[in-house]
Parts: C-alpha cells; sequence; structure tokens
C-alpha cells in the first residue's frame, strides 16, 4: 500500500506573523481540500474525465501547530488529527534511540565529573 507522507506541513505552508500567503501555497492548499473532498477523482490539468477514478491512498502530515493552517483544510470531517502528547518514558526512548552512539564518548569525554 502507497502513502503521501508530508512532514511539517505547517512550516511549509503556515501563515506565521504578517507573511503573505504566495499563489503556491494556495495551490497546495487547493489540491489538499480536493484531494480530501474527492479521493476517488483526480484532475488530469484542467481536465477532468468521468472514466478517470483512482484509488484512495492515505495522505499523513506531520507538523508543530496546526493552528497556523488554511482552516477550512484543518476542519473535521476534512481532516481527522491525531495529537501525540509523548509520556516521560516515550521521551526517554527517543533520545536514548537517538543518541546511543553518542553515550559512550560522552561517558568518556566527562568521565572526570
Amino acid at each position: 500500500m502507497s502513502c503521501l507522507m508530508i512532514n511539517d506541513l505547517d512550516a511549509g505552508l503556515g501563515r506565521f506573523g504578517h507573511t503573505q500567503m504566495t499563489v503556491n501555497n494556495q495551490i497546495v492548499v487547493g489540491t489538499l481540500m480536493n484531494l480530501a473532498d474527492n479521493p476517488n477523482r483526480v484532475s488530469i490539468g484542467q481536465k477532468w474525465r468521468e472514466s478517470d477514478i483512482t484509488h484512495r491512498i492515505p495522505i499523513i502530515a506531520t507538523g508543530n501547530d496546526f493552528s497556523t493552517l488554511y482552516a477550512p483544510l484543518i476542519r473535521d470531517g476534512r481532516m481527522e488529527k491525531f495529537y501525540w502528547q509523548p509520556t516521560r518514558e516515550d521521551i526517554i526512548n527517543i533520545v536514548h534511540r537517538m543518541y546511543t552512539k553518542d553515550v559512550g564518548y560522552l561517558l568518556r569525554k566527562f568521565q572526570a565529573l
């Protein structure tokens, strides 16, 4: 099974402070909204053909602050949101896996402390 993975969607499409939304941002937001509303229909350029029916694939987007995105894109029914709040144990496991190779170096470097 395939999926479309978009990492840090808010970094590319979010509005921060007084930044302006570009035409490219508007095209991406419009395309994502169209895919969410009509997941089995995809246009080829400006043309829609009745026979062009595609299989649905999941679109998974990550981000830190989805409140910066265009509100209709993230409304309930168009986007299913999952907010992950890592526990202390989750954070320890993440940091441990990220820096396993560095632990030995750090212990040798700072063993005098």
